[in-house]
This record gives C-alpha cells, structure tokens and sequence, in this order.
C-alpha cells in the first residue's frame, strides 16, 4: 500500500468532499444541511495527491450523522476507512459531540461500524439484509479531566 495523507475532519475542507461527491457517483446520501448543521470532512491522498478515501458528516448539535464514507477497492481493507472513521470520532469529542449516526443499505458498511463499536438501533438483530435501512449509533465517552 502506498503511504497516504490524511487531513483531520474540518468544516472548511467541505467543498473538497463536494468535489469527491461529484468524481464518485452519490458519495453523499443524505439531503442538504440546513442553517444550523455544520458539514464536516475528510480525506486521503495517496503519493501523487490523489484523493483516493474520505468521509462525510453533518453536525446537528450534539450530534454527528455520517453522510458517507468512500475508500477506492484498491485500497480497501487497509485500515484507511478505520482510520477516516477514527479521526471522524476524535473530531467528535474535541468539540463535545455525544454521539455519531450512521444509516446505510448495506451490509458490509454496517458490519464495519459493529466491529468500530457501534449499536444497531434500526432494526433490532439478529440478521443484517442487503438493501434494508439500518441506523447505527455510537455514544461517546465524555472525556474525564483529571484535577492537577
């Protein structure tokens, strides 16, 4: 694999996922934020600038909904979607986010947020079927500040 570049999740590299949404086909699912929500992404190039990876959310409050996440099949089972997803949920704490949500149809998206620590919400279990909606969720650990 060749190295990659990550930028850290921010509001203003927006118009670069905008960018993603256009060269992959649907890369952003949900419908347009309204007033109140910020837009958050980010991505990874590879060696030549490429951005080959990203993922998209939208801030409402309290709460992150992951809009989309994209690794291009060449990379995939890299870490690289584990690491945009971690880099996501760091974003999440440092600005005092409870949780982050996700809907997907399929199944192996919803199999890799499982493995991250994420709950199933809708619907219950036991079996995960292609092209069914399924909102998972993942509350965050409020960070403890240790007195000096």
């Amino acid at each position: 694999m060749n190295q990659l570049t990550f930028c850290k999740p921010n509001s203003v590299i927006y118009d670069c996922a905008i960018a993603l949404e256009e060269r992959h086909n649907g890369f952003i699912t949900a419908p347009p934020n309204e007033a109140q929500q910020t837009k958050i992404a980010s991505y990874a190039r590879d060696c030549s600038g490429t951005i080959v990876a990203g993922i998209l959310a939208k801030q409402d409050s309290k709460v992150l909904s992951i809009q989309g996440l994209w690794v291009a099949n060449a990379i995939r089972s890299c870490g690289t979607g584990s690491k945009l997803l971690q880099l996501l949920e760091q974003y999440a704490q440092q600005n005092h986010i409870t949780s982050i949500m996700s809907e997907t149809t399929q199944v192996q998206l919803a199999h890799f947020y499982l493995k991250k620590h994420y709950k199933l919400i809708h619907p219950a279990p036991p079996k995960l079927i292609e092209g069914k909606h399924y909102l998972l969720e993942k509350v965050l650990q409020k960070a403890v500040h240790k007195p000096t």
